[in-house]
This record gives structure tokens, C-alpha cells and sequence, in this order.
């Protein structure tokens, strides 16, 4: 859960910066724009000007990775706590 926390914390650092510089028009449309863009590069139905595009494909760069991280140390914890289950239910 804290996991998911961080990211989403991340994704609303980004979506400020693009909302602040006026880029975007709402809080919402740069939440959304952030979000797409964190996780899968963005839908291309939200488009920023051609000064912010390199930052948007930062964004995704940074994302994409952390993501995997992320469901990579999930997936570590959860085979660790299997691999105990399994050692504690052998031994019975």
C-alpha cells in the first residue's frame, strides 16, 4: 500500500509542475495527463506545447522503471512469504 502511496505522491509533484506552469488547463487534466504518462508514455488525448514535451517523456522514462521496480520487490516479498509458508507446512 505504501508502495502505491509514493507513486501516487510522484504523480502529483509532476501534475502541479505541468498545472503551475500553466500547461494544462485544471489540476485534473494534469492529474490525469500524469498519470498516463507516468505509467504508459500517455494516450495522446492531452498534449503539452512543444517547450514541455521532453519534460512529459522524462516523466514517463522515470516512471515506466519504477513501476517494475516496484512490482518486482511485491513479487520478492511475496515469494519470500510463500517460500516460509511452504518450509513451515513441509516441516509439519
Amino acid at each position: 500500500m505504501w508502495i502505491v502511496l509514493l507513486h501516487l505522491i510522484r504523480v502529483g509533484l509532476w501534475a502541479v509542475v505541468f498545472w503551475q506552469a500553466r500547461e494544462l488547463p485544471t489540476l485534473e487534466t494534469a492529474v490525469y495527463f500524469s498519470l498516463a504518462t507516468y505509467t504508459t508514455i500517455g494516450f495522446g488525448d492531452v498534449v503539452l506545447g512543444p517547450g514541455w514535451r521532453v519534460l512529459a517523456g522524462i516523466e514517463g522514462l522515470t516512471g515506466i522503471p519504477l513501476v517494475s521496480w516496484s512490482t518486482a520487490f511485491v513479487f520478492a516479498v511475496v515469494n519470500r512469504m510463500y517460500e516460509h509458508w511452504r518450509h513451515v507446512h513441509e516441516a509439519s
